[in-house]
């Protein structure tokens, strides 16, 4: 193949696994990426805006603003940088967003699939479920937005009949998965406010374990939004409302609306799965036997042709340009004298 074709570059920059893994900090990261930037073949010829990299904060990379301004992130993060709070940026993130709807692609984490197949295990019929809705989590006190978003639902709605609020600052206070799967099975409804950043893996869980997501955090761009009309499976709702009238507004949804919400939530919800990477098929074959489970019972193309690769795949072909020049503006026209065809070109 001929890269010079090419519609895009992928580039593998795992930044967070060299990060949290310890091999690397902050300021080595930077620059090795300034570097690895600068000796990319094809990224001055569109000042890379058709080169890809997937990022679990864009701002691992502090420089990507000078460096890659134009290129394209794939991230679960659309609101800040990095997991601190927003008054600890030295730029402002609504001044410098690291996240761009217009070129980035919102992504949803890797969930493994027995955890899948458990959440769905436990997921009740909605009209058996007994709580209205239920939050469990840790409240984060060292991220600012995250705390007061968590501590609001912990201190408002806690003690109303129907609502079971889980929420403490230990590790020790959060519920084991079977647990937690019990629990979203049990209820309507799941509250997802954001975490240590704007998204969290609960709303993930959520559309496995059958109960409505009730997303709680502003700036979260959900994954694939241009491709589903996520408002016909997901309640999104202002923080600064957290009150009596949330409350309220779940207490009184007939289950037939909950249903439509459930059923619309099951249409679309492979597409936010990954397969397993074939190398974790090594050993004990769980992962290769988790995944004929779940093609058999839930994603029938989950290795072939409907997940979040395929999605991610279907958004980058809308966001093809015809020019492969740096230029923003690109111009194309018939060849003189060419001969018109029936439909009159």
């Amino acid at each position: 193949m001929d890269p010079g074709e090419a519609d895009f570059f992928f580039v593998p920059a795992y930044a967070i696994c060299l990060q949290v893994a310890g091999i690397l900090e902050m300021d080595q990261l930077a620059q090795l990426f300034e570097s690895l930037v600068q000796k990319l073949p094809f990224f001055a010829r569109t000042k890379g805006r058709d080169h890809i990299f997937a990022l679990h904060y864009v701002d691992l990379l502090a420089g990507w603003r000078k460096l890659a301004p134009l290129s394209v992130f794939l991230t679960p993060e659309t609101e800040v940088g990095w997991e601190q709070s927003r008054a600890d940026f030295d730029l402002d993130p609504a001044a410098h967003p690291p996240f761009d709807s217009f070129k980035d692609v919102a992504v949803p984490p890797f969930m493994k699939l027995s955890h899948v197949l458990e959440l769905h295990g436990a997921a009740k019929p909605l009209g058996d479920r007994p709580v209205i809705a239920a939050f469990a989590g840790k409240l984060w006190p060292d991220v600012q937005e995250a705390y007061e978003v968590r501590s609001r639902i912990k201190q408002r709605l806690a003690d109303k009949p129907g609502m079971v609020i889980v929420a403490g600052e230990s590790m020790m206070e959060l519920l084991p998965a079977k647990a937690m799967a019990r629990l979203m099975g049990n209820a309507r409804f799941c509250l997802v406010p954001r975490g240590r950043a704007a998204w969290s893996v609960r709303f993930f869980e959520a559309l496995w374990a059958g109960c409505v997501p009730v997303v709680l955090s502003d700036h979260y761009e959900l994954p694939f939004e241009p491709l589903f009309d996520v408002s016909e499976f997901v309640i999104k709702w202002p923080v600064d409302r957290i009150d009596d009238s949330l409350y309220e507004y779940l207490q009184q949804l007939p289950l037939p609306v909950l249903e439509k919400y459930q059923q619309a939530a099951r249409r679309v919800r492979c597409w936010f799965l990954y397969p397993p990477p074939e190398v974790s098929w090594l050993g004990g074959g769980e992962s290769r036997r988790d995944l004929l489970e779940v093609e058999r019972e839930l994603c029938p193309n989950l290795s072939s042709s409907r997940s979040a690769l395929q999605a991610v795949v279907a958004l980058l072909a809308r966001r093809k340009r015809r020019s492969k020049a740096a230029m923003e503006t690109s111009f194309y026209w018939p060849e003189a004298g060419a001969p018109l065809q029936a439909d009159g070109w």
